[in-house]
Protein backbone atom coordinates (compact mmCIF):
# COMPACT_ATOMS: atom_id res chain seq x y z
CA UNK A 1 0.00 0.00 0.00
CA UNK A 2 0.84 4.03 -0.02
CA UNK A 3 2.53 5.15 2.91
CA UNK A 4 1.88 8.97 3.22
CA UNK A 5 5.13 9.16 5.03
CA UNK A 6 7.27 8.67 2.32
CA UNK A 7 6.16 11.73 0.19
CA UNK A 8 7.59 12.29 -2.77
CA UNK A 9 11.39 13.43 -1.49
CA UNK A 10 13.47 11.16 -3.66
CA UNK A 11 16.18 13.13 -5.29
CA UNK A 12 15.17 15.00 -8.43
CA UNK A 13 15.71 12.51 -11.70
CA UNK A 14 18.53 13.05 -13.47
CA UNK A 15 16.62 14.17 -16.77
CA UNK A 16 15.33 17.57 -14.89
CA UNK A 17 18.77 18.30 -13.18
CA UNK A 18 19.70 21.59 -13.87
CA UNK A 19 15.12 23.06 -13.38
CA UNK A 20 14.71 25.74 -11.31
CA UNK A 21 13.11 24.19 -7.92
CA UNK A 22 9.46 25.56 -7.59
CA UNK A 23 8.37 26.70 -4.04
CA UNK A 24 4.98 27.84 -4.79
CA UNK A 25 2.87 25.32 -4.32
CA UNK A 26 4.41 24.41 -0.84
CA UNK A 27 1.60 25.85 1.04
CA UNK A 28 -0.85 23.87 -1.01
CA UNK A 29 0.64 20.28 -0.90
CA UNK A 30 0.88 20.84 2.99
CA UNK A 31 -3.08 21.33 3.06
CA UNK A 32 -3.91 18.62 0.72
CA UNK A 33 -1.83 16.51 2.99
CA UNK A 34 -3.08 17.47 6.07
CA UNK A 35 -6.59 16.92 4.39
CA UNK A 36 -5.66 13.55 3.60
CA UNK A 37 -4.74 12.48 7.26
CA UNK A 38 -8.85 12.82 7.55
CA UNK A 39 -9.22 10.25 4.80
CA UNK A 40 -6.36 8.01 6.68
CA UNK A 41 -8.71 8.32 9.90
CA UNK A 42 -11.90 7.06 8.12
CA UNK A 43 -10.07 4.48 6.38
CA UNK A 44 -8.60 2.63 9.38
CA UNK A 45 -12.07 2.89 10.74
CA UNK A 46 -13.50 0.46 7.88
CA UNK A 47 -12.24 -3.09 8.29
CA UNK A 48 -10.08 -3.97 5.67
CA UNK A 49 -9.22 -7.28 4.26
CA UNK A 50 -5.81 -8.62 4.21
CA UNK A 51 -5.31 -11.16 1.56
CA UNK A 52 -1.97 -11.54 -1.01
CA UNK A 53 -1.65 -8.42 -2.89
CA UNK A 54 0.79 -7.70 -5.96
CA UNK A 55 2.22 -4.27 -4.30
CA UNK A 56 2.76 -2.33 -7.98
CA UNK A 57 -0.02 -3.48 -9.44
CA UNK A 58 -0.07 -1.39 -12.99
CA UNK A 59 -1.31 -1.73 -16.45
CA UNK A 60 2.36 -2.40 -17.33
CA UNK A 61 3.02 -5.11 -15.53
CA UNK A 62 -0.52 -7.27 -17.01
CA UNK A 63 -0.36 -9.28 -19.66
CA UNK A 64 -2.59 -10.94 -22.26
CA UNK A 65 -1.54 -14.11 -24.18
CA UNK A 66 -4.22 -16.58 -25.81
CA UNK A 67 -7.88 -16.06 -23.65
CA UNK A 68 -5.24 -15.80 -20.27
CA UNK A 69 -4.56 -12.80 -17.94
CA UNK A 70 -1.29 -12.64 -16.26
CA UNK A 71 0.52 -10.32 -14.03
CA UNK A 72 4.51 -10.04 -13.47
CA UNK A 73 6.66 -8.89 -11.13
CA UNK A 74 5.86 -9.41 -7.75
CA UNK A 75 8.92 -8.13 -6.10
CA UNK A 76 6.95 -6.10 -3.76
CA UNK A 77 4.31 -8.62 -3.18
CA UNK A 78 2.99 -8.97 0.34
CA UNK A 79 0.04 -9.05 2.58
CA UNK A 80 -2.44 -5.95 2.65
CA UNK A 81 -5.53 -3.85 1.93
CA UNK A 82 -6.60 -5.07 -1.56
CA UNK A 83 -7.96 -1.53 -2.24
CA UNK A 84 -4.19 -0.44 -2.69
CA UNK A 85 -3.96 -2.59 -5.79
CA UNK A 86 -7.04 -1.60 -7.17
CA UNK A 87 -6.32 2.46 -6.14
CA UNK A 88 -2.80 2.20 -7.74
CA UNK A 89 -3.74 0.48 -10.95
CA UNK A 90 -6.91 2.70 -11.69
CA UNK A 91 -4.00 6.09 -10.62
CA UNK A 92 -1.76 4.92 -13.26
CA UNK A 93 -4.34 3.87 -15.58
CA UNK A 94 -5.79 7.49 -15.33
CA UNK A 95 -2.71 9.16 -15.22
CA UNK A 96 -1.03 7.56 -18.01
CA UNK A 97 -4.64 8.25 -20.35
CA UNK A 98 -4.49 11.78 -19.16
CA UNK A 99 -0.31 12.02 -19.59
CA UNK A 100 -1.32 10.69 -23.17
CA UNK A 101 -3.93 12.74 -24.31
CA UNK A 102 -5.31 15.40 -21.42
CA UNK A 103 -8.38 14.33 -21.64
CA UNK A 104 -10.04 14.19 -17.87
CA UNK A 105 -13.33 12.85 -19.48
CA UNK A 106 -11.41 9.74 -20.77
CA UNK A 107 -8.83 9.16 -17.99
CA UNK A 108 -12.00 9.03 -15.77
CA UNK A 109 -13.90 6.08 -17.88
CA UNK A 110 -10.95 4.44 -18.22
CA UNK A 111 -10.12 4.37 -14.83
CA UNK A 112 -13.87 3.82 -13.30
CA UNK A 113 -14.61 1.19 -15.95
CA UNK A 114 -11.64 -0.64 -14.22
CA UNK A 115 -13.01 0.02 -10.82
CA UNK A 116 -16.73 -0.88 -11.85
CA UNK A 117 -15.96 -4.45 -13.18
CA UNK A 118 -14.41 -4.84 -10.04
CA UNK A 119 -16.75 -3.65 -7.87
CA UNK A 120 -19.14 -6.04 -9.45
CA UNK A 121 -17.12 -9.01 -7.63
CA UNK A 122 -16.12 -7.83 -4.90
CA UNK A 123 -17.90 -4.43 -3.89
CA UNK A 124 -16.50 -4.74 0.05
CA UNK A 125 -13.18 -4.59 -0.98
CA UNK A 126 -13.65 -1.00 -3.19
CA UNK A 127 -14.00 0.53 0.65
CA UNK A 128 -10.57 2.36 0.97
CA UNK A 129 -9.85 2.92 -2.44
CA UNK A 130 -10.66 6.91 -2.41
CA UNK A 131 -7.70 6.75 0.98
CA UNK A 132 -4.72 4.98 -1.65
CA UNK A 133 -6.50 7.11 -4.79
CA UNK A 134 -6.15 10.32 -2.95
CA UNK A 135 -2.24 9.71 -1.57
CA UNK A 136 -1.69 8.84 -5.23
CA UNK A 137 -2.80 11.65 -6.43
CA UNK A 138 -0.88 13.63 -4.04
CA UNK A 139 2.39 12.14 -4.47
CA UNK A 140 1.89 12.59 -8.17
CA UNK A 141 0.96 16.43 -7.56
CA UNK A 142 3.94 16.62 -5.57
CA UNK A 143 6.26 15.08 -7.96
CA UNK A 144 4.24 17.32 -11.25
CA UNK A 145 5.12 20.89 -8.88
CA UNK A 146 8.72 20.47 -7.96
CA UNK A 147 9.88 21.88 -10.68
CA UNK A 148 8.82 25.29 -12.29
CA UNK A 149 7.63 24.68 -15.75
CA UNK A 150 8.67 26.76 -19.17
CA UNK A 151 7.42 29.38 -20.00
CA UNK A 152 5.45 27.54 -23.56
CA UNK A 153 4.53 24.73 -21.11
CA UNK A 154 3.06 27.03 -18.67
CA UNK A 155 -0.63 26.34 -19.23
CA UNK A 156 -1.19 22.86 -19.79
CA UNK A 157 1.08 22.38 -16.37
CA UNK A 158 -1.30 24.35 -14.54
CA UNK A 159 -4.05 22.27 -15.92
CA UNK A 160 -2.59 19.43 -14.32
CA UNK A 161 -2.15 20.67 -11.25
CA UNK A 162 -5.45 21.68 -11.48
CA UNK A 163 -6.94 19.05 -12.81
CA UNK A 164 -4.87 16.74 -9.85
CA UNK A 165 -6.78 19.02 -6.93
CA UNK A 166 -10.06 18.37 -8.19
CA UNK A 167 -9.76 14.71 -8.10
CA UNK A 168 -8.22 14.59 -4.99
CA UNK A 169 -11.19 16.65 -3.40
CA UNK A 170 -13.55 14.54 -4.99
CA UNK A 171 -11.51 11.21 -3.68
CA UNK A 172 -11.46 12.92 -0.02
CA UNK A 173 -15.30 13.34 0.05
CA UNK A 174 -15.62 9.51 -1.01
CA UNK A 175 -13.20 8.74 1.83
CA UNK A 176 -14.63 10.48 4.58
CA UNK A 177 -18.73 9.57 3.47
CA UNK A 178 -19.39 13.20 2.76
CA UNK A 179 -22.97 13.42 1.44
CA UNK A 180 -23.21 13.83 -2.08
CA UNK A 181 -20.05 12.68 -2.79
CA UNK A 182 -19.73 10.17 -5.98
CA UNK A 183 -19.50 6.11 -5.81
CA UNK A 184 -16.10 6.46 -7.30
CA UNK A 185 -13.60 8.71 -6.29
CA UNK A 186 -12.59 9.27 -10.21
CA UNK A 187 -14.69 12.25 -10.89
CA UNK A 188 -14.48 15.62 -11.56
CA UNK A 189 -13.62 18.41 -13.54
CA UNK A 190 -12.09 21.99 -13.70
CA UNK A 191 -14.20 24.61 -13.53
CA UNK A 192 -13.89 28.51 -14.26
CA UNK A 193 -14.77 30.39 -10.50
CA UNK A 194 -13.61 27.23 -8.23
CA UNK A 195 -11.77 27.13 -5.19
CA UNK A 196 -9.10 24.55 -7.86
CA UNK A 197 -8.73 27.14 -10.23
CA UNK A 198 -7.78 29.80 -7.53
CA UNK A 199 -5.31 27.70 -6.03
CA UNK A 200 -3.84 26.77 -9.59
CA UNK A 201 -3.56 30.34 -10.21
CA UNK A 202 -2.39 31.29 -7.00
CA UNK A 203 -0.03 29.03 -7.36
CA UNK A 204 1.42 29.84 -10.34
CA UNK A 205 1.56 33.88 -9.60
CA UNK A 206 -1.09 35.14 -11.75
Amino acid sequence: GFDPARRAGAAPPAERNGAEPNPAYAGLLDELWAEHEQCAQAAHRTARAVVPIHGDFRPAYVRFADGVTAAINFDRSGLGDPASDLAYFAFKLWRGMFGTTGDWQRAKIAANAFLAEYGARKPERLANVPYYWGAWILDSLERHTRFKPRDEAAESFDHAVAFHVEQFKVACRCATGVRGAQGSPVSGKVEKGTAVESNMNAGSGE
